[in-house]
C-alpha cells in the first residue's frame, strides 16, 4: 500500500468540520445533562451518534487513532443507548463529557490524558448499555 500525503487544504477542512462536530456534540451533552422527563434522549442520542460517527470515520481517514478510537466508543454508546431505550445520567453523562472534551483536546494537537483509562472506562459504559 503506497503513502498518501494529505493535503494542507484538506486537513483544514477535516479540522474545521470536526470542531463543528465536537461543538454539536458538547452542546447535545448539555441538554442530556437536563431533567430526563423534560428531554427526548431518542433524539439526542441519534444526533450525538451522527456526530460521533462521521468524526470517527474522518479520523481514520487521516490516521488521527486516539480520536477515533474515542469517538467510536462515544459511537457505539450512543447508538446502543438509542436502540435500547437507556436513560442516560449521572456519572455516565460525565464520563461522556470527559470523552467528548478529550476528543476536542486530540483535534487541537493536545494529547488527552489516560486515552487509555478513558476508553476502558467507555467500554465498561457500553457493557452497561448491552444489559
Amino acid at each position: 500500500m503506497e503513502n498518501i500525503t494529505i493535503s494542507e487544504e484538506l486537513l483544514e477542512i477535516f479540522n474545521e468540520e470536526t470542531k463543528n462536530l465536537i461543538d454539536e456534540m458538547k452542546q447535545d451533552m448539555s441538554i442530556l445533562g437536563q431533567e430526563t422527563q423534560a428531554i427526548d434522549q431518542t433524539s439526542v442520542l441519534k444526533r450525538l451518534f451522527r456526530c460521533a460517527h462521521i468524526t470517527k470515520s474522518s479520523s481514520r481517514s487521516v490516521g488521527l487513532d486516539n480520536l477515533e478510537q474515542i469517538s467510536g466508543a462515544l459511537e457505539r454508546i450512543f447508538k446502543k443507548a438509542g436502540d435500547a431505550d437507556t436513560v442516560i445520567e449521572g456519572d455516565t453523562i460525565s464520563l461522556l463529557c470527559e470523552s467528548v472534551e478529550a476528543c476536542q483536546k486530540l483535534l487541537s494537537g493536545e494529547e488527552a490524558a489516560a486515552h487509555k483509562e478513558l476508553t476502558d472506562r467507555l467500554g465498561s459504559v457500553l457493557k452497561s448499555c448491552e444489559g
